[in-house]
């Protein structure tokens, strides 16, 4: 997925150890954010950056989106999964 970033948001960028450090968790696991999508990376050179108000989203809410929508999806496989059992 390509992201497109305005000229003025380039000083809202913040690197992987920033983003850590403001969502309280390791560098490693905004790296695991961005691959599940939970987070928007992007890439400019070798160096991957993260927008502020991404950050401030997954903050304000707790869970994106579609982070929200894997957790129902997984709850349901799971009581779908319990039904069988009974």
């Amino acid at each position: 997925m390509t992201v497109v970033v305005k000229w003025r948001q380039m000083n809202e960028l913040v690197t992987v150890k920033q983003a850590a450090i403001e969502l309280s968790v390791t560098p490693r696991t905004v790296r695991r954010y961005i691959k599940r999508s939970w987070l928007r990376g992007i890439k400019i050179g070798r160096r991957v950056r993260i927008l502020r108000e991404d950050i401030e989203d997954l903050k304000k809410n707790g869970v994106s989106p579609r982070m929200a929508d894997e957790k129902e999806e997984a709850r349901q496989d799971h009581l779908e999964g319990d039904e069988g059992c009974l």
